[in-house]
């Protein structure tokens, strides 16, 4: 990897803030499809 490409890189301080954007976007991600598959349950139900 060529300096250049390395100082262009963002730093660690702005890495951080992304790390816990993706972290909130997977549990947010896991929540919807946990209620999405409660609700998948009920019609299930509902149908049987």
């Amino acid at each position: 990897m060529p300096k250049a490409e390395r100082a262009e890189s963002t730093p660690s301080s702005q890495k951080a803030p992304e790390a816990g954007y993706k972290k909130t976007a997977f549990s947010r991600y896991l929540l919807l499809s946990g209620r999405l598959r409660e609700k998948l349950k009920r019609l299930n139900a509902v149908n049987a």
